[in-house]
């Protein structure tokens, strides 16, 4: 019998000798952005790199779709990597960070009608 320990997580997994495929569930980071300016705050572990969804659809007007895009960090070792655009959904990385930084995102989405819509979301660099 084996035992794997997922790292940041508080459990194990008991694997019996025999071949078999565990799949483990990626952890949900999904946003959702309302009609209201979004102000939300979040965690972030120092070191790791985790993708994000924010979603615009509850936002945007039925035939709206996205156009642009800007994730802004306010930090220089917390940064924002592979910004794309996936229907009403915009997905990024955040990287780095260290212990007790405060950061700060600003999100400005502009869509095919021209509305533009600012967000800011805060995260709080924890230890891993």
């Amino acid at each position: 019998m084996s035992v794997l320990s997922i790292l940041g997580e508080d459990r194990d997994l008991v694997i019996v000798e025999e071949e078999r495929t565990i799949e483990i569930p990626a952890e949900w980071r999904v946003i959702k952005v309302t009609e209201t300016m979004l102000v939300a705050s979040k965690q972030h572990t120092a070191g790791d790199t985790r993708k994000w969804t924010v979603e615009y659809d509850r936002w945007l007007d039925n035939t709206a779709t996205i156009e642009q895009i800007d994730v802004q960090s306010d930090s220089d070792i917390c940064t924002v990597s592979n910004i794309q655009i996936l229907g009403h959904d915009v997905i990024f990385f955040l990287s780095g960070g260290s212990i007790g930084e405060r950061v700060t995102l600003l999100l400005t989405m502009t869509d095919d009608l021209g509305n533009i819509k600012q967000d800011t979301v805060k995260f709080t660099v924890v230890s891993p």
